[in-house]
């Protein structure tokens, strides 16, 4: 990251367009304007749009509207121009180039959003908030990330550190003023604070596990027997043909992978090639060893059984090897009515079912009763939420009134480092780096 002294400056929109933003923020945002900008008032109203031209030397660049935000209160803290030029990406380039060429230098990705955290404008965790915002790809994600930068991860998490700091400076008082007894009601006390903070932060940091899969989408392997109609079920649900499907079995020897949107969710669909024990060539073996290493890291193993033949032993090999993580399709009802009471019915070739196969998919991953709740998306979060849990279970066996409060402190000084961690008071640099490096330049 070079100097934040220095004014920077980047396009902050998708260009093609009808309106792209040159965005400028620093110390040197308002000279810049008047070197680039005319007519650029001597004394300029802040947040007021305004008209006028981009000027490269002599060279006329583009019409445009402006605004200038004065610092504190903009994005990033410091004084902001924007540039709302047309959207064509030559023009909003020359209009880069121009600011560049008056003082700017071309920010590095997620800049603009890092000076919003080192300004005090907002968290780490509501920056976070803003690239799942920027890169969400359904409804439900970009829910789940409006409602973090909408602070509703720091409030939580501000919620769970007042009680242990408190409690921390208790303990430490006690370390300090040794000749005073602490009353056995005073400890326990001091317990329900550890396990109520404790059960808080266990609750926050399992929602990563629904959250990640907001984010990333639910990977969806299908399994079966040759001709159960894997293929033919991914193209249903995709709503066009992007799997090959023939009458001949085996016709699907790679993996084929397909997204399609659940209700608001993502899905990626896998179809892999038939599981078989005979009669398979040597690349629809090959086919198969890569179909099982797919179904191994899926979130659901969808076992596609063929109506018409119905349940055999390939079927119960499928089944342990998926485990919990298997959902029960019976296709080509339409031939053979289900006879098991787990599967779901579905006629692939007629989009018989689909609905119902859907919903059952979604339910998996997506508790409506949930999703008024925080949920966390960010892995380093809920590293840090772990080790605070973790820290506070260590401290809770300490507190029966015989152990040295030293060992109870340094469990609740860890807890409580941890979760400044959350909301990146306690950053380093490198982990900055991590973080911001996920966003888009302009942002």
């Amino acid at each position: 990251m070079k100097s934040h002294a220095d004014t920077i400056a980047a396009i902050a929109t998708a260009t093609g367009g009808g309106i792209g933003i040159v965005r400028v923020s620093g110390a040197q945002a308002s000279s810049i304007g008047e070197r680039v900008l005319r007519p650029f008032p001597s004394t300029i109203a802040p947040r007021v749009l305004l008209h006028g031209e981009v000027v490269d030397g002599d060279e006329l660049i583009d019409e445009v509207l402006f605004v200038l935000f004065r610092g504190p209160r903009s994005y990033t803290g410091e004084d902001v121009l924007e540039i709302h030029a047309h959207g064509g990406a030559a023009g909003l380039a020359r209009v880069l180039s121009a600011t560049v060429k008056a003082g700017a230098r071309v920010a590095e990705p997620g800049e603009f959003t890092r000076r919003a955290f080192l300004a005090g404008r907002l968290d780490l965790t509501r920056a976070e908030a803003v690239a799942d915002l920027i890169a969400a790809r359904d409804e439900r994600a970009a829910r789940v990330a409006r409602a973090q930068l909408g602070g509703g991860v720091e409030r939580t998490v501000r919620s769970l550190l007042a009680p242990i700091v408190n409690l921390l400076a208790e303990i430490e008082g006690s370390i300090d003023f040794p000749e005073e007894d602490v009353e056995v009601a005073a400890i326990a006390e001091q317990a329900r604070v550890v396990v109520e903070c404790g059960a808080a932060i266990a609750r926050l940091a399992s929602s990563y596990a629904r959250g990640r899969l907001l984010v990333e989408g639910i990977d969806v392997v299908l399994a079966g027997r040759p001709n159960a109609g894997k293929s033919s079920l991914v193209n249903a649900l995709a709503g066009e043909e992007r799997a090959l499907v023939d009458a001949a079995p085996g016709t699907t020897r790679d993996v084929v992978e397909v997204e399609v949107d659940l209700g608001g969710v993502r899905a990626r669909l896998v179809d892999t090639a038939g599981e078989r024990q005979s009669e398979a060539g040597t690349v629809e073996q090959r086919g198969m060893e890569l179909g099982r290493r797919r179904r191994n890291l899926a979130d659901i193993v969808m076992l596609v059984i063929d109506g018409s033949v119905g349940w055999t032993a390939t079927e119960d090999k499928l089944l342990a090897e998926a485990g919990e993580r298997a959902l029960i399709v019976w296709n080509k009802c339409d031939l053979a009515p289900s006879t098991d009471p787990r599967a779901i019915a579905v006629a692939a070739t007629r989009a018989t079912g689909l609905d119902a196969l859907r919903a059952a998919l979604l339910a998996r991953f997506v508790d409506v009763s949930e999703e008024a709740t925080i949920t966390l998306t960010s892995e380093r979060q809920h590293a840090a939420l772990v080790s605070a849990q973790a820290a506070l279970a260590r401290a809770l066996p300490l507190l029966d009134g015989t152990r040295a409060p030293e060992l109870v402190a340094m469990e609740l000084r860890t807890a409580r480092e941890s979760l400044r961690e959350v909301l990146g008071e306690t950053a380093t640099t490198e982990v900055l780096d991590r973080v911001f490096a996920r966003f888009c330049i302009g942002k």
